[in-house]
């Protein structure tokens, strides 16, 4: 048996390579609740106790819901000629069993109810509308028919006045709030249809897939959603159709999906290169599953209906031609140049793997202060206050350290991918010795086909000081082996391993 305190053994002090998306969310801070209104935060806490989750899934999923109340009616101005709208792209990320579909049902339902009793209200004006709009498009084409056989003047100009009625005529549609795992071309026309506005709420993956282009057998179509996010005009020309032009487009994720679907969406080059991903605001909630209760406590209706009865209120609120704008006060935007010069330093400094995301943060920032301006019960005209404003930059440091966790465990290289799930292996076996032979014995299929291939891999987890390798003879074979001895930590505490991107890591002395 190898010596483990000898100065050829492995090193005690692990070198950390990023662990994967399941065993580190523990070491992620929690969503500052404080930074709520009360009312958003005792209805958060609520839906974490019925549902026995973590607080943190159902509060974004609220800011979620906030940014589908206000999107396309106000953007916040953060200099004369620079706007944010007020929309937002987050992402939960939880394996399954975590009860994501509920946590987004309870906090998502007001969107469908105040989207039923809207359109309950708006039917009588709508059937009211396409009974005229019907009328006149009859009568013109009627009439059409009949000044081409007369070439009469006075048919002319009363055709002029009927297509002039009819394009005075006001529209009215019915409120389309949120859309589900919809195609790029179909999302395009709702957002068309809907004044340029909608959010995408889904509690599966499948729109990643559809983004990818994976159902369809094309190329990754994402300019709606990219375009929606900055609200960059989208004009779509199409044979037999109509042409789409909407001006401000505005659209709002939010998603709650399964590991597997960001580790795939993130090695899709298409969607990385154009800086999709880097979009979103990204929370890896801690698991409550072992500690959960069956009899848990009903959603206090108090609190269920100050939650709704905001919501609607925003929801209520009227949309103009134009965005209204809401603007910072003056220590406010002090608090916001403060905040953008640290972003600004992390970014010179070459911020490890979350560069994109990060120029993007400042910008997040300013929409989520906004959004709590307008939660926490403030008029448009009043301007954000500084508290608001370090309220919002507490929610981005969160989203902060939770994007870096992402982006070091899910954008690895291939040498990473293949340690890592050696690292799973050897964790799994639960051996402190075994033979390179046996080791790989398990390993093979996925990464490794023959010992050549393994080798590397071995290389890489000893400089990091997971293991020493060394030979050993066995008896009646007058060959020796080699034998993998494993670092003692790794076995005792892998879970608790520093998150870090192992090009930012320092290599361990073998």
């Amino acid at each position: 048996m190898p010596d483990l305190n000898n100065s050829n053994s492995p090193n005690r002090n692990i070198w950390p390579i990023p662990v994967p998306l399941t065993s580190g969310a523990g070491m992620l801070p929690e969503f500052p609740m404080d930074a709520f209104p009360e009312y958003l935060k005792n209805y958060v806490l609520n839906v974490s106790e019925a549902t026995q989750t973590s607080p943190d899934m159902a509060a974004i999923a609220v800011l979620g819901v906030l940014a589908t109340a206000v999107q396309g009616k106000y953007r916040v101005r953060i200099k004369p000629d620079y706007f944010e709208p007020l929309n937002l792209f987050v992402l939960i990320i939880a394996p399954p069993g975590e009860r994501k579909s509920s946590v987004m049902q309870l906090t998502c339902r007001i969107l469908g109810a105040y989207e039923k009793l809207e359109n309950e209200r708006r039917k009588p004006a709508f059937r009211e509308y396409q009974i005229k709009k019907d009328l006149l498009t009859g009568e013109i084409k009627s009439m059409k028919e009949q000044t081409v056989r007369s070439s009469c003047n006075e048919d002319q100009q009363t055709l002029l006045q009927k297509q002039e009625e009819l394009d005075e005529l006001e529209e009215v549609r019915m409120l389309r709030l949120t859309a589900d795992d919809s195609s790029p071309e179909a999302l395009t026309s709702l957002m068309a249809d809907c004044d340029g506005s909608i959010s995408v709420v889904s509690s599966e993956g499948g729109i990643f897939d559809i983004m990818a282009g994976r159902y369809s057998n094309q190329k990754p179509n994402i300019d709606v959603f990219l375009k929606g996010y900055s609200g960059d005009t989208i004009r779509v020309d199409r044979k037999m159709r109509e042409p789409e032009y909407i001006e401000s487009p505005v659209l709002t994720m939010l998603l709650s999906i399964q590991p597997g679907v960001i580790s795939e969406a993130m090695e899709n080059n298409a969607m990385n290169s154009r800086g999709l991903i880097s979009r979103f605001l990204f929370s890896v909630p801690v698991s409550r599953i072992g500690s959960r209760s069956f009899l848990t406590p009903s959603i206090d209706p108090a609190a269920a209906e100050k939650y709704e009865s905001a919501v609607t209120t925003l929801l209520s609120m009227p949309a103009g031609k134009e965005p209204y704008t809401i603007s910072f006060s003056k220590e406010a935007l002090e608090e916001i140049s403060g905040f953008f010069d640290v972003i600004e330093k992390e970014l010179k400094d070459n911020y490890s793997s979350i560069r994109e995301w990060l120029s993007k943060l400042v910008g997040n920032t300013c929409r989520i202060a906004a959004i709590l301006h307008l939660a926490s019960g403030f008029s448009p005209d009043q301007e954000i206050s500084v508290s608001t404003v370090k309220d919002a930059e507490r929610i981005s440091d969160y989203f902060k350290k939770h994007a870096e966790y992402i982006f070091s465990s899910m954008a690895l290289d291939e040498s990473v991918r293949k340690a890592l799930f050696v690292l799973t292996k050897i964790k799994d076996l639960n051996m402190p010795v075994i033979s390179k032979r046996d080791l790989f014995r398990s390993c093979r299929g996925r990464y490794f086909k023959t010992l050549d291939d393994f080798r590397p891999t071995l290389t890489l987890l000893e400089e990091y000081g997971y293991l020493f390798r060394q030979m050993e003879d066995v008896p009646g074979c007058g060959k020796p082996r080699e034998i993998l001895v494993i670092n003692p930590e790794l076995l005792k505490e892998q879970s608790s391993m520093d998150n870090k991107d192992i090009m930012d890591s320092p290599r361990a002395d073998p």
